[in-house]
């Protein structure tokens, strides 16, 4: 993660003086870190590819199953599409989602699905109105 300046450094040093930290652990960490770095720079290859479609099916997968449903009032999912008269987007993020954000976190997506497009291609065929405040 980017860097807070001496801050962290000041406190890691600090703890290490006031005995709240142990040399031991802070080498061990150290190490530790050192250890995936070393294995990543390791692992690159130069001009390296991979398949587009199988990565963005992985990525697909991988969101989908990552999702948490809090509450599920009135057993509303999953949608009956065959009852359904109209689905509510509800915010600009349905159709340009923000998938990272800045510094150490910047990625470079090869394709880049989004909610509201999903939804037309789902209910596409049942003449469902998609209302979209967006």
């Amino acid at each position: 993660m980017p860097g807070s300046g001496d801050y962290n450094v000041k406190k890691i040093v600090r703890a290490v003086q006031q005995g709240r930290l142990s040399s031991e652990t802070l080498d061990q960490s150290v190490a530790e870190f050192l250890a995936v770095i070393l294995k990543a720079k390791d692992s690159h290859r130069e001009n390296a590819s991979f398949d587009i479609e199988e990565h963005h099916a992985l990525a697909r997968k991988a969101g989908g199953e990552s999702i948490v449903l809090l509450k599920n009032a009135d057993s509303i999912l999953p949608l009956d599409l065959q009852k359904l008269k109209k689905i509510a987007v509800i915010g600009a993020f349905a159709k340009t989602p923000r998938y990272q954000g800045s510094g150490s976190s910047q990625v470079n997506p090869t394709k880049v699905s989004n909610a509201y497009d999903e939804l037309v291609a789902i209910a596409g065929g049942n003449e469902i109105r998609l209302c979209s405040w967006l």
